[in-house]
């Protein structure tokens, strides 16, 4: 079956929980039996982490390479501040050393973030190309304490909201109780958030930091 949310299946709580209502559904989501040979994509799924390989993508040791749902790491077109030391995949990669366990599904339905030029490209390609673009985009919970991995990578400046989800859309706003409305709205702020705290990727260079000019 499809893990499809709706506002049929999410109730909308105004008081302020930590963590957020949504966040607990997607960890709900995630404890479901998992069926690693299921073709599905909505199936969850348990494995390990073999290595990093970009700021959104991971290789696992069992179920190949997958990559952020909803959100996406900063990627090599990204300008840097000059003054960050770490790498875009800095984060991830200290979210998910080697050998961590993790489960992941995707989310079914059209309104988590896969706008149509990667949605396109992941058609073309359904035809035996290797190119990230064919890669699973996934929610991902660290197994060891339910940490919701794509989250996480927002509230810490390393991680965008991806362009093409439809937080601000008509028929998303005249469903703001819904899962997806409700979701797209904590993780926008989240990334605003970290910008206007200068985290990660957003870090501010000051005068000690920057390279001086004349």
């Amino acid at each position: 079956s499809q893990l499809l949310l709706s506002s049929d299946t999410f109730i909308a709580n105004n008081e302020p929980e930590n963590p957020s209502p949504w966040t607990d559904q997607i960890i709900q989501l995630s404890k479901q039996k998992s069926n690693n040979t299921s073709k599905s994509k909505n199936a969850v799924k348990a494995d390990k982490v073999e290595r990093i390989l970009d700021s959104s993508t991971i290789r696992l040791q069992s179920g190949g390479n997958i990559s952020l749902q909803t959100v996406r790491g900063a990627g090599s077109t990204y300008r840097l501040p000059e003054c960050m030391t770490y790498a875009p995949a800095y984060k991830l990669k200290q979210l998910l050393p080697k050998g961590t366990n993790v489960r992941y599904f995707s989310l079914a339905g059209e309104n988590y973030g896969e706008n149509d030029a990667t949605t396109s490209n992941k058609n073309k390609s359904d035809g035996g190309g290797n190119g990230r673009s064919n890669t699973p985009k996934v929610w991902i919970v660290r197994d060891q304490d339910d940490l919701i991995v794509n989250r996480e990578l927002v509230k810490s400046g390393y991680a965008f909201v991806r362009k093409g989800s439809q937080s601000t859309s008509t028929s998303v706003q005249s469903r703001s109780n819904s899962f997806e409305e409700i979701m797209l709205k904590e993780l926008n702020q989240l990334e605003k958030d970290a910008k206007n705290q200068g985290l990660g990727i957003f870090k501010v260079c000051n005068e000690d930091d920057s390279v001086a000019t004349s």
